[in-house]
This record gives C-alpha cells, sequence and structure tokens, in this order.
C-alpha cells in the first residue's frame, strides 16, 4: 500500500517535471531572424504602408502593393479592426517556401 501511494505521489511529479522542461525548450528557441523586415535607426523611410487585419480573415493595404527597390526604407502600420488576435509578417520569397 506504501509503494502505491508514492507511485500516485511521484507520478504528477514526473509529469510535471516533464512538461516544463519541455516547455523551457521549446522557448530557448525563439523566433529565426530573416533577411527581410529588420529595424532600420536613423533612415528617413520612403514610403509608409497603412494596413489593417479584420476578423474576416482579410489583409487590407491603403496601397497597391508594388516592388520596391532593393535598399528601399518602407514602414508598415498595422492595425487590428478585429476581436480576434492577428499575426503580421515579412520575408523574402525564399523564406515563405
Amino acid at each position: 500500500m506504501k509503494t502505491f501511494n508514492i507511485f500516485l505521489l511521484g507520478l504528477p511529479l514526473l509529469l510535471f517535471s516533464t512538461l516544463v522542461f519541455t516547455a523551457s525548450e521549446h522557448l530557448e528557441e525563439g523566433g529565426e531572424q530573416g533577411t527581410v523586415g529588420e529595424r532600420v535607426m536613423a533612415m528617413q523611410d520612403t514610403d509608409t504602408i497603412q494596413v489593417t487585419l479584420n476578423d474576416q480573415m482579410k489583409i487590407l493595404f491603403n496601397e497597391e502593393l508594388s516592388e520596391f527597390e532593393s535598399g528601399s526604407v518602407i514602414q508598415f502600420v498595422v492595425s487590428n479592426e478585429g476581436r480576434i488576435p492577428h499575426e503580421f509578417s515579412i520575408s523574402s520569397l525564399e523564406e515563405q517556401e
């Protein structure tokens, strides 16, 4: 009976420690830094694009997106008009594959 009680107390502790270990490994990975979207300080942006996210899962832009010259500094102002949390990211074609 004593062995069974120790097992019942030890099992939740073992499961909890496994969960904490797994979660800490995941948190240490972090996000990857791509080649696009790096913050640029002390440079004048050449264009500003307003981006609106809504609960119909649509991304609306204030202007037609076109190609930009290499080295252009584009400021994206992102707003969420819905109640659902949304994510917005920028990446190169290679990073999207």
